[in-house]
């Protein structure tokens, strides 16, 4: 029932995901000389993204605003369970790099697995390439660790909640003049 009514929705924030991706991916190419100016465009394409997330699932709470207001009963979280389901594609990939993780350094299958994961990663979630590479855990940067793919998915699920929420109350945070 809830993909049935909100498909749509899920894909459309999987492709804003993508988009943003390749737009965090170029910043990060660009600046890849400089490591703090490729970290900084990272958080500033992870804060476009995150905008981008929240005004298209505030657009959705607040389409379910009237209805609730009228009766109906709605469904909890769904913001939350909206974003898990666009999300589903970030999930399998950081779940096939925590499966091959253990054993990347001496299998070769698993090596295989984590490079493919760390690829895909990088055309999901180009908007944090810069804060997977620079970013570092001792010697290493977080991408070489397995739950750094489930990390970086987590903003997106808190922010389409909290924005779902919001869209639903009819909250805003900026208030925009009318125009008279």
């Amino acid at each position: 029932m809830l993909f049935k009514e909100n498909g749509y929705d899920c894909v459309k924030l999987f492709v804003t995901q993508v988009a943003i991706s390749l737009f965090g991916f170029a910043l990060a190419t660009a600046c890849a000389r400089l490591p703090i100016l490729v970290l900084l465009t990272s958080f500033l394409a992870i804060a476009f993204y995150l905008v981008m997330i929240y005004t298209t699932t505030w657009n959705i709470g607040y389409k379910n605003h009237n209805k609730v207001e009228h009766g109906e009963k709605d469904i909890p979280l769904r913001g939350l369970w909206i974003s898990m389901i666009a999300n589903i594609p970030n999930f399998i990939v950081a779940t096939l790099f925590t499966i091959g993780f253990p054993w990347k350094e001496t299998a070769t299958w698993a090596g295989n697995m984590c490079a493919v994961a760390k690829t895909i990663t990088i055309i999901t979630h180009g908007e944090y390439c810069g804060v997977l590479a620079e970013i570092k855990v001792g010697e290493l940067p977080i991408r070489d660790f397995w739950w750094a793919y489930f990390l970086i998915i987590i903003p997106a699920l808190v922010v389409t909640a909290v924005a779902y929420q919001m869209g639903l109350k009819d909250i805003k945070i900026i208030k925009a003049k009318k125009k008279q």
